[in-house]
Order: structure tokens, then sequence, then C-alpha cells
């Protein structure tokens, strides 16, 4: 049987707020295994592929902005940086 894989980010405010072992704590509560991890500086290319379903809204610059400003969290096998 294949397993899924989902793909899960801390974004900048949960590793700026130390909440990074309480969030991965409760990823691994609902029977999730994390198998890979790494921290991360995105680039705007790399956010604007990954979010190019919200590229028309008007929250997108700001998210842009919030998820280049600081580094996350997330497993290198669903985003390409």
């Amino acid at each position: 049987m294949e397993l899924e894989r989902t793909l899960a980010i801390i974004k900048p405010d949960g590793l700026l707020g130390n909440y990074t072992d309480d969030i991965k704590r409760t990823i691994v509560e609902y029977s999730f295994s994390i198998f890979k991890e790494r921290i991360v500086q995105l680039d705007e290319a790399t956010v604007e592929k990954f979010y190019a379903e919200h590229s028309s809204k008007c929250f997108f610059s700001r998210l842009k902005k919030y998820m280049t400003r600081y580094e996350v969290s997330h497993s290198p096998d669903y985003l390409d940086v």
C-alpha cells in the first residue's frame, strides 16, 4: 500500500513564536508521521508558484511579503526550494 503524503508548513509566526514543538506534537497526535523537515527562507518566485491559486486575491501581495520575510519549516518533498 502506497503511503499518502501531506505537506505541513509551519509559517513564520509559528517559528518566531516558538510554537514549532507544539505544532509538531499535534501533527503526531493526529496519527501523522513527520518523515522530513527543513527550515528555509522562501523566495518570491517559490511563493508565487505555491500560492498561484490566490494570485488574483487582494491579500496576495501581503501573503508574499509575509512568507518571504522570515524562515518557514516544511517537508522538502513538496516545496522545491
